[in-house]
């Protein structure tokens, strides 16, 4: 050690030489690990972040440059290592405000780590903490370095850390077309993405994770206050061009009924089997399946869903978790505070605790008069959607008193292993319920691969959950209940080349990327609903079903029966779907060309760009407990 130590103990310019070259090969070699390719407009912003690093190391001090490179490099590192991760889950890059709120989220979720972080992500790592221990072995000899040879050192080190860097970043934003944003034609640019980025991953993309970082630093962080009433007054003018309201044939059809509405964790069309969960395979068969409902994965997962689902807004794009970050904002328009209003009784439940994703706030905050979380329902954390549904005293209610409940349902989460007895993942009850439909899928199905075979098993948990509902019902005489099941997003963990080969694996149109929507009532006439729609449809058309009353002006989304709407799905890329054509954000171009209506689809999708950054604006001025919001007057429906 002392001799290394010796070796290591260099002149001036030769320590700063050194530190310089471990410190530029650390950065470029993440950057190279992660980034193998180019993003459209180049890596300038990186190699202004490589001078300014290296910089920093030659301009400080003796000790203070060693301790912020070796910060700097860890900074970049684990940064690039966590957005690697969350993208490998979510297809999808997060900001710095979504990496702190979301935290305690990920923590619980600690013990898949070892299935999602990779060997490159170890890498990184070592790779770091080894040019760390490098930098902390440099010395330097005393009286080695001149006035000349200082001055110029200094010199140099200003011009790189300081000018260099500034001059590139300006020539990063002047590459970009700069287009009037009162022009349609500017949502079809890469400045409307570069402006208000719309999709994190079709920004980085474009232009760099680096550059991702400072815009990300620019929007969510360094905001100005005193833009908020003309962002609200943005948010007002967009809502307000909403299409009225108007009744339809729907309207009303299940007015008087109760609802019970299941969002389904992790439920895509690949689990509706007719061997393996024939309840849910009856509803799609015997009640109203809408073939082209899709529910995007966006940033907060299944609660952004449970968001858009039950007040039709549209998840700002800032990075944070919705439910968390504002949790605590007003939302005078929402499922449970239409149905409260007319006299329902309004609950909600879920298999986890409470605080997760903030719904012991969040839940209250949006119109639920009682939230039940595994605690509360009296079973274990985690436990199964069967287990947690036998728990019905929650439906022994009053014939006179309609209801509607919100079930948000756990046991088709990830991951996808066969091992039910971890008590880190599962309640106790699941350990034999679990494996004994996962005998079932495999005297079923043999061939199939283990991780689709535990998937599937534990969605027979929530068929049974479901079947016990509907023999609950008919034992009681019940036929005023109406059950509406979704899923909440795709199944995620499956790798993309698994979503390919499982593919119509189980019959055709049967994938682990579709979600499903059914709706069902005893004596309904089974219909097959062909319109795209998505979760951000599913209140005005639920409102509509129920004729229950709702502001059109304060909602994002469209009624699925209303005639005069096209309607889309969205992905988390913010590329568009409908019918006989598809749009990519990241192209500014369509996939599949309209055949009929190409300017109701083109304004369709300049209105839903727009709506990308409107309802950021409306989410981060907290929009509805404003002054400017109760200027505007109600838009009625329902």
């Amino acid at each position: 050690m002392k001799r290394l130590l010796e070796i290591t103990r260099l002149p001036m310019w030769k320590y700063k030489l050194a530190g310089a070259a471990v410190t530029a090969a650390l950065l470029l070699a993440v950057h190279r690990i992660y980034y193998p390719t180019a993003p459209e407009y180049g890596n300038m912003p990186f190699y202004a972040l490589v001078l300014f690093v290296v910089g920093l190391w030659l301009l400080l001090p003796y000790r203070l440059d060693r301790i912020a490179a070796s910060v700097l490099m860890a900074a970049y590192s684990l940064y690039n290592v966590i957005q690697m991760v969350y993208y490998s889950q979510f297809s999808q890059f997060i900001s710095l405000n979504g990496i702190v709120t979301q935290y305690s989220e990920a923590s619980a979720y600690s013990y898949l780590l070892s299935s999602i972080v990779q060997r490159r992500d170890l890498l990184v790592l070592w790779l770091t903490a080894l040019a760390i221990a490098i930098l902390c072995l440099l010395r330097r000899t005393s009286g080695d370095c001149g006035r000349a040879q200082l001055a110029i050192l200094l010199s140099a080190a200003m011009a790189v850390s300081a000018v260099t860097p500034y001059y590139l970043m300006k020539r990063q934003s002047g590459v970009l077309p700069h287009t009037d944003s009162s022009d349609p034609a500017y949502f079809e640019s890469d400045a409307f993405l570069y402006d208000f980025m719309p999709s994190a991953s079709v920004f980085v993309q474009k232009f760099g994770m680096e550059e991702f970082l400072i815009r990300d630093l620019e929007k969510n962080v360094m905001t100005h206050t005193d833009e908020q009433e003309e962002r609200r007054r943005l948010v007002r003018e967009f809502l307000s061009e909403n299409t009225p309201y108007e009744e339809n044939e729907e309207t009303g059809i299940f007015r008087g009924k109760s609802l019970l509405l299941i969002q389904a964790e992790s439920l895509t069309t690949i689990a509706v089997d007719p061997v393996l969960t024939p309840t849910l395979y009856q509803l799609e068969q015997d009640g109203w399946y809408f073939r082209n409902y899709h529910s995007p994965l966006l940033e907060g997962s299944t609660s952004t869903t449970e968001l858009m689902a039950n007040t039709s807004l549209l998840a700002p794009n800032d990075g944070n978790t919705p439910a968390v970050t504002y949790g605590s904002n007003a939302y005078p328009n929402s499922l449970p505070k239409g149905f409260a209003a007319a006299g329902y009784k309004v609950d909600a439940f879920h298999n986890n605790y409470a605080n997760y994703y903030n719904r012991d706030h969040f839940f209250p905050a949006i119109g639920y008069e009682d939230f039940f979380d595994s605690y509360r329902l009296g079973v274990k954390n985690l436990e199964s959607d069967r287990t947690c549904g036998r728990v019905i005293d929650w439906m022994d209610v009053a014939d006179t008193v309609p209801y509607f409940s919100f079930w948000v349902t756990y046991s088709g989460h990830q991951d996808y292993a066969d091992d039910f007895g971890n008590s880190e993942k599962y309640g106790p009850g699941c350990l034999a319920e679990y494996t004994s439909y996962l005998r079932t899928v495999k005297r079923t199905y043999p061939d199939l691969p283990e991780e689709l075979q535990v998937y599937l098993a534990k969605n027979m948990s929530l068929d049974r959950a479901v079947r016990d509902y509907i023999d609950t019902f008919e034992a009681q005489g019940r036929d005023d209940i109406v059950i509406a099941v979704y899923g909440d997003h795709f199944a995620k963990e499956f790798s993309d080349e698994s979503r390919k080969e499982f593919a119509d694996l189980l019959g055709p149109n049967r994938t682990l990327n579709s979600t499903p929507l059914f709706l069902w009532t005893p004596g309904i006439e089974p219909r097959t609903i062909d319109k795209f729609c998505s979760s951000l449809d599913l209140m005005p058309t639920i409102c509509n079903l129920f004729d229950i009353p709702y502001d059109r002006n304060a909602v994002f989304g469209n009624d699925i029966f209303d005639s005069r709407w096209p309607g889309f799905t969205f992905e988390i890329d913010m590329s568009l779907g409908g019918t006989g054509w598809s749009y990519s954000l990241s192209d500014h171009a369509y996939g599949e060309q309209p055949q009929e209506n190409r300017e109701a689809v083109d304004a369709m999708i300049h209105r839903f760009m727009k709506a990308t950054y409107i309802a950021t604006d409306l989410f981060q001025t907290d929009y509805f407990a404003s002054d400017v919001c109760r200027e505007e007057g109600s838009g009625s429906g329902g």
